[in-house]
């Protein structure tokens, strides 16, 4: 999976649940309950769509991460996760 693909988020609401969140997803009516890890990424994607890269960069920063390939490959294992459940989707590669 390319680090340049950007992710959007479809139609849901976060609720905070303890140490993790609710997710309610509108389109299918599931609730998924979150880690905090997977929280933040799905807030950072609602806010504005972004690339695998970038939301290692914003992750990394946020949770003093040393920013590296292990990061990444973390990140990417969310974004599957998150794509797996209906959260998010791909839409397409990022310009250059």
């Amino acid at each position: 999976m390319s680090n340049k693909r950007k992710w959007k988020a479809l139609a849901c609401e976060l609720k905070d649940w303890g140490e993790n969140v609710l997710v309610y997803h509108f389109p299918s009516g599931n609730t998924h309950l979150l880690n905090p890890t997977a929280a933040l990424t799905l807030e950072l994607i609602i806010k504005n769509p972004r690339t695998t890269w970038d939301l290692a960069q914003q992750l990394s920063s946020i949770l003093e991460l040393k920013f590296d390939q292990e990061v990444i490959t973390h990140v990417q294992v969310i974004l599957d996760n998150l794509d797996e459940l209906g959260l998010i989707e791909p839409m397409g590669l990022a310009p250059s």
